[in-house]
């Protein structure tokens, strides 16, 4: 958990560290470490712009949630940045399959940081494809179900939102 918030702070060498050493523990007990290294790396990649080598890492995480029937979208942590990696490697179908997943549970379990999340991703397929009118009606969804919880622990998913789209 260390290692993840140390990524999302943007302290790479620190998340790094913890990531090594998180996988160290798990592999001594005999367990897979993909959640939250898979995660970890993921989202410093994304930061420094090696969205293959995210998708390298968050695919096996995102995998091993869906192959134990994981509909929770908070329990399958990286699927933004998931979905973003996929996109940034013109692996569409990929991300449109994760996004039609999530959306159908977080709408079902009505998890509006989940649908926040979901949009924005959806942006990003329709900036993908020149479709800037749908990008932005995307970003306009994200926005409201990021407004539904304003002050809960997801407000980064927002700060995030506010970037891509400020990158687009």
């Amino acid at each position: 958990s260390r290692a993840v918030i140390a990524a999302y702070r943007g302290l790479v060498d620190r998340a790094r560290s913890e990531a090594a050493e998180a996988h160290r523990l798990a592999a001594a007990v005999g367990l897979p470490d993909l959640l939250f290294s898979g995660l970890t790396y993921g989202v410093l990649d994304l930061s420094l712009n090696e969205p293959a080598s995210a998708l390298a890492h968050l695919r096996p995480a995102t995998e091993e949630k869906l192959s134990m029937g994981v509909q929770e979208p908070s329990l399958l942590l990286g699927f933004p940045e998931h979905v973003e990696a996929a996109v940034a490697c013109g692996e569409l179908d990929e991300a449109g399959g994760l996004l039609d997943f999530v959306e159908e549970h977080a709408r079902r379990l009505d998890r509006a940081w989940a649908l926040g999340c979901c949009a924005r991703g959806r942006a990003l397929m329709a900036t993908a494809r020149g479709d800037e009118a749908a990008a932005e009606g995307a970003f306009a969804l994200a926005y409201d179900q990021h407004a539904r919880r304003p002050n809960h622990f997801r407000t980064y998913e927002l700060a995030r939102t506010l970037l891509v789209h400020g990158s687009i």
